[in-house]
């Protein structure tokens, strides 16, 4: 095959660096221009007695009765069933008939 130039150059030819205004140590520093200490402090909107109380979901008697911790909770890669009513269920559902799993079998 007979020797064909690339149109992107030759590689064997060493790279020129290109020309510098500035050498290494005659490079200025980077200037800082901002400090911690300029940056502002976050705005107090409200104070801690205009701050609303936390939201309760469950009541105290219902968390952790859910079927999650249930030792009739059934975990299959495709559904999640309750061994008990043989049902479908989700993690999250609670039930009144709840007997909490040993502690080995629910993963806490």
């Amino acid at each position: 095959m007979p020797d064909v130039k690339s149109i992107f150059g030759d590689d064997a030819e060493p790279k020129k660096a290109k020309p510098s205004i500035f050498s290494e140590a005659d490079k200025p520093a980077a200037p800082n221009v901002f400090s911690e200490a300029d940056k502002p402090a976050a705005p107090k909107v409200f104070s801690d007695e205009e701050r609303p109380d936390a939201p309760k979901v469950f009541r105290d008697d219902e968390k952790g009765r859910i079927c999650r911790y249930c030792k009739h909770y059934v975990v299959n890669p495709f559904v999640q069933r309750c061994a008990r009513h043989k049902r479908s269920v989700e993690a999250t559902d609670t039930c009144p008939q709840f007997e909490k799993a040993e502690q080995e079998d629910c993963e806490e």
